[in-house]
């Protein structure tokens, strides 16, 4: 079984993720696997040069930060750095889940962008990670060290908890207020795991 891991910026799912990793399950992250295929793979570096040019890669590392600015106020960049690096990142995942499930009943994918990448066709549970917007601006403000409207426009950039909600198989709250490890405990029981 496949289940992935979802929910806005902010609002706790590496937190999550790193206590189910604690737990002994494999975890894919992502966003971790995103930024080390931007590094390595020939095709997106080439993909990204000739959108935003030369100035976009430091020598061998991606400049985040340049194509953070890029993507968070294009729709038009979004997409196209979304259709260059989910292929990628898809076909890494398929590859290490194939290989995880050889030893494994469950394993999990986590994921700010489960819909929006297409990822969740090869999901079969989703586990949502929610929190209020004013805790998830403020854990973000002391993480990034960003200004209130460049987190806004992220936050603005991405799908709402309530289509999220909608299309989640279980629901961790991460309010600091219920206890994260019994709520995954739940989750595993209703897994039956």
């Amino acid at each position: 079984m496949i289940v992935g891991i979802t929910g806005g910026i902010g609002c706790g799912k590496s937190v999550v993720s790193k206590i189910i990793d604690l737990m002994g399950y494999p975890i894919y992250d992502s966003d971790k696997n995103a930024k080390k295929l931007t590094d390595e793979s020939n095709k997106i570096r080439q993909g990204l040069i000739i959108r935003f040019g030369q100035k976009i890669y430091e020598g061998e590392r991606l400049n985040r930060k340049l194509l953070a600015k890029e993507i968070f106020t294009d729709e038009e960049n979004r997409a196209y750095v979304n259709e260059l690096i989910h292929p990628v990142v898809l076909d890494d995942f398929l590859q290490w889940s194939k290989s995880q499930l050889k030893n494994n009943r469950i394993v999990f994918i986590e994921s700010a962008i489960l819909f929006e990448s297409g990822f969740y066709k090869y999901v079969d549970k989703i586990l949502l990670v929610t929190s209020s917007q004013d805790l998830r601006i403020e854990r973000i403000k002391k993480r990034d060290n960003l200004p209130v409207e460049d987190i806004m426009s992220r936050l603005n950039s991405q799908l709402s908890q309530e289509y999220l909600l909608e299309r989640a198989d279980f629901i961790v709250q991460n309010d600091e207020k219920k206890s994260l490890l019994k709520q995954i405990i739940m989750l595993f029981d209703s897994l039956n795991v």
